[in-house]
């Protein structure tokens, strides 16, 4: 596997983007004069590391919750409609919210995303680790990116192929030849 980003380049990157997000949060007008927090939507499974790194360094308040979305068929091509699988437990009416997910690539799970938790009058921002910005069709853009990468299958750092490579600390290229591999 060809290695992107090691995890010492990954780890200062969420660093920067902690800061990048902390800074745009306590700019905003409710932010500032409310108690109100940032509600922090993790995109499962593949967006956990990334998010709980990313929360250990924010300097602002926030809850945090979580959904299931399926975009892949534990394989390298992604189906065409990502389906909810698992809805967060609260419905978001006039929070402020912040989308974490490892990757876009179509932009088709956060606009599903967005589609099913939008009400009006809510900020609702995006941060990703990994952009593929030649393939996003979608019209969908992210407010917070940490690495735009080449159109290639990626693993490690949240990221899988058939629910292997997920626990490993940095992204590489997946190719052909690691599909025999038992290492995961």
């Amino acid at each position: 596997m060809e290695i992107l980003f090691d995890e010492q380049t990954i780890q200062k990157r969420i660093s920067e983007m902690a800061s990048e997000i902390s800074a745009y949060y306590k700019r905003q007008e409710w932010y500032k004069y409310t108690m109100e927090p940032v509600h922090i939507l993790c995109v499962m499974f593949g967006g956990l590391p990334f998010t709980t790194d990313l929360m250990k360094r924010l300097s602002i308040r926030f809850k945090y919750h979580w959904m299931r979305v399926s975009s892949y068929c534990g394989t390298t091509t992604s189906i065409r409609d990502p389906k909810i699988l698992v809805k967060p437990r609260k419905r978001f009416l006039d929070d402020n919210i912040l989308i974490v997910d490892d990757i876009l690539e179509s932009g088709k799970t956060i606009r599903t995303i967005k589609e099913h938790i939008k009400w009006p009058g809510q900020d609702i921002r995006t941060a990703v680790l990994l952009r593929k910005p030649d393939k996003i069709s979608s019209g969908v853009r992210a407010d917070f990116i940490g690495f735009d990468i080449p159109d290639k299958f990626v693993v490690g750092y949240g990221l899988d192929y058939k629910n292997r490579y997920r626990k490993k600390p940095y992204v590489a290229v997946w190719g052909e030849d690691e599909s025999g591999s038992s290492e995961s």
